[in-house]
């Protein structure tokens, strides 16, 4: 039996990596202008401190203890910690300083939604 032709869909772009390793990250999708990925942090792991041009963070706890730590403009002492729990999203908006940390004892992990906009990672000092 033949199969109806399908349209071409566009296959999502292998992302280049952050300059920076966890203990699991899986790219879900990704397009011009969105990625969504699945990350995994070890007990004492987080994220290095960075921001992005143009995307927005969307972050959803799925299990474990996710933390969200943003940077305030007043100075790299003054830090907001956000704790999340499952489905409960945390956004980060373009040029905001931020970090995602495992404050728990066990193995953490979230969803991220990256957009719209061109991916990038910028490290912070």
């Amino acid at each position: 039996m033949n199969q109806p032709d399908q349209p071409d869909r566009p296959k999502p772009k292998q992302s280049d990596q952050p300059p920076y390793s966890i203990a699991k990250r899986e790219v879900i999708a990704e397009t011009e202008d969105l990625r969504v990925v699945l990350m995994t942090l070890a007990p004492t792991e987080a994220t290095p401190w960075h921001h992005h041009s143009e995307i927005t963070d969307t972050t959803f706890a799925l299990t474990g203890a996710v933390r969200v730590e943003i940077r305030l403009e007043t100075g790299p002492e003054r830090v907001e910690r956000r704790e999340l729990f499952p489905g409960a999203p945390c956004r980060i908006e373009p040029g905001t300083v931020h970090r995602v940390v495992n404050a728990g004892f066990d193995h953490c992990s979230f969803l991220l939604v990256q957009g719209l906009g061109k991916y990038d990672f910028l490290k912070a000092e």
